[in-house]
């Protein structure tokens, strides 16, 4: 059972990426986790957010973009991967890497890397 904190935080992040899909109109280039109706990836959200709450906290998702969160989220259904757990696994390995003085520079470059296809991203988000 969540706390009501938490049930608050994944109301918040959903109405906002509702907010955000009724401002653009639906973006079909984005996987759907439903094919019959495309407010169902929506359900879903609540499990999937609160999986990245239990592995890397709330106060992490309040820092985030919800709508990157909700496409996160999707693509993580579509790809089959652990939603909350590969973001802690991200975390974890570039804590490691950076934190060892052998690897830090190499963890720097790799952050760069992301940051730079993140930029980059032809589908970049609304």
């Amino acid at each position: 059972m969540r706390s009501k904190e938490s049930e608050r935080r994944i109301q918040l992040i959903i109405e906002k990426i509702r907010e955000s899909d009724a401002a653009h109109g639906s973006d079909d280039s984005l996987p759907d986790l439903c094919d019959d109706d495309p407010d169902d990836y929506l359900a879903v959200l609540p499990v999937l957010i609160a999986d990245i709450e239990n592995h890397v906290g709330g106060h992490l998702l309040d820092c985030l973009d919800p709508v990157l969160i909700g496409e996160f989220c999707n693509m993580s259904v579509t790809r089959n991967e652990g939603t909350g757990h590969m973001l802690r696994s991200l975390i974890d390995a570039f804590m490691h890497a950076y934190s060892n003085f052998d690897t830090s520079d190499q963890a720097v470059q790799a952050l760069l890397f992301l940051e730079n296809l993140a930029e980059n991203s032809p589908n970049k988000p609304h």
